[in-house]
């Protein structure tokens, strides 16, 4: 380990145990030891003290459920292309079976999951994917299955826990304009970090309707 990497990790246990003996004053504690599991989060050690979250467990629900039905996919290196819009089905449009739809809503829920706790790069897609939950075709389980793909070919990423010594809050946020083709309604999404690890992210559709 560099002698940076130990100066680092040096002042963080300090302000750790400072940290501590500061709730421990005022309440009642328990010290339970190294922190492995988190809201469904494996707690995953990385070099240097840093830290992953990932989630294992849901990610092998989905393999185990849909490995089969996505096996002919080429890999591939993004959870949706840019520009792919969800249109939601016109009253001519064939929809599911309730059997086959019961399956799709499954799938969403479960990438839904993993979009709130340790995959920020799935919350587009899966936003996409949310808009048929009651009404969807095979052009959009074809698309849920690429997202699918994409989390299997990717299981081991995760929120990187790696905070500096610099406090400091960071804001990123992108609108493109009229992307959703169905409503022309754009699409915002933003990411926070603090102390350069994400806290918060979110892709939304926008309520008014651009011209």
């Amino acid at each position: 380990m560099c002698l940076c990497g130990r100066l680092s990790i040096s002042w963080r246990q300090k302000a750790i145990d400072a940290a501590m003996e500061d709730i421990e004053s005022a309440f009642e504690t328990r010290r339970l030891g190294p922190l492995d599991d988190y809201i469904g989060c494996s707690v995953v050690d990385q070099h240097y003290g840093s830290k992953k979250l990932i989630q294992a467990d849901i990610v092998k629900k989905i393999e185990k459920e849909f490995v089969d039905a996505v096996s002919y996919l080429k890999n591939v290196k993004v959870p949706m292309a840019s520009g792919i819009t969800v249109i939601r089905p016109t009253e001519d449009d064939p929809l599911l079976s309730p059997e086959d739809q019961k399956d799709y809503r499954s799938a969403v829920g479960m990438l839904l999951y993993l979009v709130k706790h340790s995959r920020p790069d799935l919350s587009n897609g899966v936003r996409e994917l949310s808009k048929v939950m009651r009404g969807a075709t095979n052009d959009h389980v074809k698309l849920l299955h690429q997202v699918i793909k994409f989390v299997l070919e990717t299981k081991d990423r995760g929120v990187l826990v790696k905070p500096n010594k610099h406090l400091g809050v960071t804001a990123y946020c992108d609108s493109d304009f009229a992307g959703d083709k169905g409503n022309r309604r754009p699409i915002t999404g933003f990411l926070i970090d603090l102390h350069d690890v994400p806290i918060a992210w979110k892709s939304k559709q926008q309520g008014g309707v651009t011209f």
